[in-house]
């Protein structure tokens, strides 16, 4: 009965958790969250970076809006969100704990949409550098708050994370979303490679005889 009784509270207690901050009259601003084990440090122009102890970069990360803004989305009756247009937001990032260049870097698109599961089927990403196909992928998708946010998500291989943050003209095309990269979000990539300048390459590996 006591397991039921605890259960059935924090049960109540999520309830009034999602009432409440659904019942903001404006949505807190999307912002970046610190990762796990480190803090937040500085901004390196338009990117965030995140240090450990020993005040050593071990993430950098940038969030932009490709399509829509913060306006676009807003509560609504009865604990919901309203959308009153599509948004598209791109994140890039990269992690290296050890200071050490990674294998990969991620890229995430989160979409809102008045409909929902618009993107379920169209989750092909093409991105061109100047007018030539850096990769053509298939993203992995995942479900947020009831259907309302589409996640997409994408390993990329370091080294087509370089190109893509040093490029100076960039087309994406997300299912049958596509656009140019505006200037100001070509600066953010930019700056997110400017981060990446103290990380080591990784050792040689060691054979033993």
């Amino acid at each position: 009965m006591n397991f039921i009784i605890k259960n059935l509270a924090a049960f109540i207690l999520i309830i009034v958790g999602f009432a409440a901050f659904y019942g903001q009259d404006k949505l807190p601003p999307l912002s970046i969250p610190i990762p796990l084990g480190m803090k937040e440090s500085r901004m390196v122009g338009k990117a965030r970076v995140f240090e450990n102890d020993k005040q050593k970069p071990i993430s950098g990360q940038i969030r932009r809006y490709l399509l829509g803004n913060e306006s676009y989305i807003s509560p609504a009756p009865n604990a919901r969100i309203q959308i009153s247009g599509d948004v598209l937001i791109m994140d890039v990032s990269w992690y290296a704990p050890k200071n050490i260049i990674p294998d990969t870097a991620q890229l995430k698109f989160i979409v809102y949409s008045n409909t929902l599961l618009k993107y379920k089927n169209k989750n092909k990403l093409i991105i061109s550098i100047g007018g030539k196909p850096l990769l053509s992928e298939n993203l992995d998708q995942g479900n947020s708050m009831g259907g309302i946010a589409e996640i997409f998500l994408l390993r990329m291989k370091y080294s087509d994370f370089l190109k893509f943050t040093e490029a100076k003209k960039i087309t994406i095309q997300l299912g049958k979303i596509k656009l140019a990269l505006k200037s100001e979000e070509i600066e953010a990539l930019n700056d997110l490679k400017e981060t990446t300048k103290q990380l080591k390459p990784p050792l040689p590996p060691v054979f033993y005889y």
